[in-house]
């Protein structure tokens, strides 16, 4: 009776623990730029609705993809 509580109650842990998915990483990035351009790059995003940091993302992945943006 005693190695069936055993065995028992170590697999209600295992059940009980579910591995979840890492999440993406994020990663910080300095960069300098003219404050003109920046200043018109974050009004074109507000009057489109997207916030900045997405379409660079976007901009991103497309350029890693076709090496072009």
């Amino acid at each position: 009776m005693c190695v069936f509580r055993h065995v028992y109650k170590s697999l209600s842990v295992l059940t009980v623990m579910a591995a979840t998915p890492p999440g993406p990483k994020k990663r910080k990035l300095d960069y300098n730029v003219d404050q003109g351009t920046y200043d018109e790059f974050v009004k074109v995003c507000s009057r489109k609705g997207f916030a900045p940091q997405v379409i660079l993302e976007r901009a991103m992945k497309k350029f890693a993809e076709t090496g072009n943006i």
